[in-house]
């Protein structure tokens, strides 16, 4: 649970700090990149305009399903750290309840 609170935000914060330095020292325009833009001349790059890609159903389930692992996989751990000590004594260890969930 305390690795949680630290890597948690401080995730957070790299990844917020980095895109804010690259974002500001680099010119990341698409429409100036040479190598897009020969790609493009080439006719290796088509646009889509206004068409967009239908996401199927089942490819949404997937991800929902994905997500609820890992909660399931996040709240197993929290119930049974030993900092919070809901579970005396737990059936499994968390990693073999990852790989339980997971699969």
């Amino acid at each position: 649970l305390h690795l949680l609170m630290v890597v948690i935000p401080s995730t957070f914060c790299a990844v917020l700090v980095m895109s804010l330095l690259v974002t500001w020292l680099f010119d990341s325009k698409l429409s100036n990149d040479p190598v897009y833009l020969k790609r493009l001349e080439e006719g290796l790059i088509t646009l889509r305009g206004n068409n967009a890609l239908a996401i199927k159903p089942r490819a949404k389930a997937s991800v929902l399903l994905f997500l609820l692992g890992v909660l399931c996989v996040v709240a197993y751990a929290i119930i049974n750290s030993p900092g919070l000590g809901l579970v005396a004594k737990p059936l499994m260890n968390t990693t073999n309840a990852i790989l339980i969930i997971m699969l």
